[in-house]
């Protein structure tokens, strides 16, 4: 050590004296190494400890790139570091609703994924934007809507949102009535809150029936758009409701919150993945009482229109509220499922 302290002085003088005397110690104390290894310390011997070389950490540079219908680059994400990538939105146009991705190009319904869901990627992919051409839809004539088994059901009874708001508003524009044996308890933006304030007393008061009356009123729940983060409390009420509408002679039917397109709202409140999380909730925790009509599946299976106007008014696309064509094949799905189809 005395060489190396005297070279250090040769070369840059008394200044650095210190510095180096402080240099040498640090050494001294230092644990020894082996060609980069760690050693341990054995009397007056050393060993050494074999360990695997370190890997190194090197970036994931797989990644995924998005193509609108036209052909056209919509944009490209790289995976994250444990090789996964949560999938975006696009919007739709004036002709088709986005409705997922998929891996062939040209595709209009049933995508392979879905806006937010986060899957795992090996290499580089093209991803294909899955947009249902709204043209495509077919428009129900009243003759063509399924009819409530009125043998079966003395009534059907529809409690929702706006989205059964506008199912309601559909019928009285195109057909001037709502079809026979049902009814429609409704209200836009309303949740959990709105159905045990309001809608229930509502709902007791239409279920009220002779005592002679053998057939049960149908009894049909969507809910959920407005307050997807609260499905575990859905599901408390919905269980403890349904043992008093089953007193009244109810058969009950949830429906499921039906898909959305977030990237036309920007709602950090209510979209895709939140949907999706909401009806897996219901359709796992709701009792044996109710029925589930996964109207969200068959939709992404055929397609739909987001086109916030009934009839042949149409005012906007907001990516949550549907066109008339839309809301009549809900309603078709519904009187379907109930009926036993």
């Amino acid at each position: 050590m005395r060489e190396f302290t005297d070279w250090i002085k040769g070369r840059w003088g008394k200044a650095v004296k210190k510095t180096a005397a402080a240099v040498c110690a640090l050494c001294l104390c230092m644990p020894q190494t082996v060609y980069g290894r760690p050693a341990v310390s054995s009397g007056n011997s050393i060993q050494i400890k074999d360990i695997p070389p370190a890997v190194s950490d090197s970036k994931n540079t797989n990644k995924v790139s998005f193509y609108r219908k036209n052909g056209t680059l919509y944009k490209t994400v790289s995976v994250d570091k444990e090789g996964y990538i949560t999938l975006p939105g696009i919007k739709n146009t004036s002709a088709c609703t986005f409705m997922g991705w998929s891996d062939k190009p040209g595709q209009t319904k049933a995508p392979k994924y879905e806006t937010g869901q986060r899957i795992r990627i090996n290499g580089n992919h093209k991803l294909y934007a899955v947009m249902f051409r709204r043209n495509r839809e077919p428009d129900l004539k009243e003759n063509q809507l399924e009819k409530v088994n009125l043998s079966k059901y003395r009534k059907v009874i529809f409690v929702g949102d706006s989205r059964t708001r506008g199912m309601e508003k559909t019928f009285l524009v195109d057909f001037g009535k709502v079809p026979k044996g049902v009814s429609m308890i409704a209200r836009g933006g309303q949740g959990l809150y709105w159905l045990k304030q309001t809608a229930v007393q509502r709902l007791f008061a239409e279920v009220r029936c002779p005592a002679s009356e053998k057939r049960p009123a149908a009894v049909i729940f969507n809910l959920g758009a407005n307050d997807p983060s609260y499905g575990n409390a859905y599901i408390t009420y919905m269980n403890q409701l349904a043992e008093k509408l089953k007193a009244r002679g109810c058969k009950l039917f949830y429906m499921s919150v039906n898909p959305m397109n977030n990237a036309m709202r920007r709602s950090v409140y209510k979209n895709e993945t939140k949907i999706r999380d909401f009806n897996n909730k219901l359709k796992a925790g709701l009792s044996d009482s109710f029925t589930y009509i996964d109207t969200y599946r068959f939709l992404m299976r055929t397609g739909y229109s987001t086109l916030g106007g009934v009839g042949k008014t149409v005012r906007y696309d907001d990516g949550l509220h549907y066109d008339s064509t839309t809301y009549k094949r809900i309603y078709n799905q519904c009187i379907k499922k109930i009926n036993g189809k």
